[in-house]
Parts: structure tokens; sequence; C-alpha cells
């Protein structure tokens, strides 16, 4: 089966005649030539109910959806969460910051040169943008967003393990167990103060900062006092890797990392 002349032909040979549905499932269909005009000629037939997976960057791609035309679905598959396999490790970026890292390395380039990698590596699920979200006006800025990388292999394989970047690797796990469950996740600016993630999903919202320690006063005023400015009733969440948390203060829970990533759903 290399086209989709022979697909239909294999799946019209082995479909019964008398059932009222029939499920077709797919792997690498990226394997057999034109197989948009196939999937199309059997998405026409209410009998069937098509599932489709790829690897390669055309599923990945943002143009398939153009290409199937119709209604669809797609389904995204993230990397393994905290309780699927107990290793991460990444760490989050932005164009600017980028820059000027590759400039510290001797390495000159523009910052639309790195929005046009970010956009490769977004493209080929690699890395993800987090938006910022105005909390006070509900609305979206087009600058300023942060990237996370999906594998957490990479960034070891490039950086290794430092333990000051401890603090970036607890924002990137927490940001993927969010998004692995379904949450729409974006930087929160509220009156120029940021919130960690905003974390949406249905009608439910969070905002959750992310905090190494809570070792000090000063720190737990600055990671407690941007939540309390937020005017609303959604639930508050410090997250932190103390040994001691629990509970609530001001409406404000304190969750330890552990428990966050094993009962957080």
């Amino acid at each position: 089966i290399r086209d989709a002349e022979s697909l239909i032909a294999h799946i019209k040979e082995h479909s019964p005649p008398n059932l009222s549905k029939i499920i077709i499932i797919i792997d690498e269909i990226q394997e057999i030539t034109d197989f948009e005009s196939a999937i199309r000629y059997f998405a026409a037939k209410e009998q069937y109910d098509i599932y489709i997976t790829g690897s390669n960057s055309d599923m990945l791609s943002g143009e398939l959806s153009s290409r199937l035309t119709g209604r669809f679905v797609e389904i995204p598959v993230f990397g393994l969460d905290f309780n699927e396999f107990c290793t991460f490790h990444n760490k989050e970026q932005n164009s600017e910051s980028m820059k000027l890292f590759l400039k510290s390395q001797k390495v000159i380039i523009s910052v639309n040169t790195v929005l046009d990698y970010l956009g490769y590596l977004a493209a080929s699920h690699l890395a993800m943008p987090v938006k910022r979200l105005d909390i006070r006006g509900k609305k979206t800025f087009e600058v300023g967003e942060k990237y996370y990388f999906q594998d957490t292999v990479i960034r070891n394989a490039l950086f290794g393990y430092r333990i000051s970047d401890i603090g970036q690797i607890m924002e990137n796990v927490v940001w993927h167990h969010l998004v692995s469950h379904r949450y729409e996740v974006f930087t929160g600016d509220q009156g120029g103060r940021e919130i960690d993630f905003v974390a949406i999903r249905n009608n439910e919202r969070i905002y959750i900062q992310v905090a190494y320690l809570l070792a000090s006063e000063s720190t737990i005023a600055r990671e407690s006092g941007n939540l309390l400015e937020i005017r609303d009733n959604y639930r508050k969440i410090v997250v932190s890797m103390d040994d001691f948390a629990g509970g609530s203060q001001e409406g404000i829970e304190h969750v330890r990392l552990i428990d966050f990533l094993k009962k957080f759903d």
C-alpha cells in the first residue's frame, strides 16, 4: 500500500458490507503518496471513523488541516509527564534572551532570525511558545512570549545538569504538566507583575507561581504578593520544593512540587 488508490482498494476489500460503523486506523500515513485524497474519500462516507498518525514534518505542519479539509480533530501528543516518566530537565527562553546569549558567545544574530528559528522549533513541536496574558484586560500580547522545550533530553545533552537552573527547571516541568493535562497555558501580566502561569481549561482558571524554596519572608511576599494582587476568586497556588507545604494563607495554596505532579489534574 504505497498510494491513495491502493489504500482505497485495500480498505474496500476488507470492509464488511453489513457493518454500520467501520473504524480505520492508519499509522505512518505519510508513507502513502497522496494519502489526503484517500482520507477525504472515506471521510465523506458516514460508515467510516478514521484515525491517522504520522511522524514527519508534514504531519506536524499547520498545512495539514488545509490539505485534509472537512471536519477533523487533532490530538496533540506531549512528552511523558512526571507520573509517566520521572526524569525532567528543561529551560524556558524568549527571543531577546536568546539573542543576548548568542551575542555573549560571539554569534551576532537579529531577533527576527531568532524568531524564525523558534518558529521552526514550534512547528516541529520541539519547543512550544507560551503567550503573555494581560490579566486585567484579558487580552494576549503579541510579544514577550516564552518558549519551553518538549523533549528534556535535548537540554540535558546540550548543557548538562546545573543546580543554578533549578527555578527554570521547575517552571518547565509545571508548564509541561499543565499542557499535558489539556490546560491552555499563559504567562500572566498583572500591571507589570509577572504571574508564572495562568492555566485555563473549560471555565476553570488557575494562577500558579513557582519558587524553589520559600526560605525567607521576602520570597514569600514576592510569590504570594503577586497572586494577592489578582482581584478574583479563581484558584491560586504557589508550587515549591519545600519539605513542608500544604494548607493555604489568605486563599493561596502552598503545594509541594512532587504533590502537584502526582495529584494535580
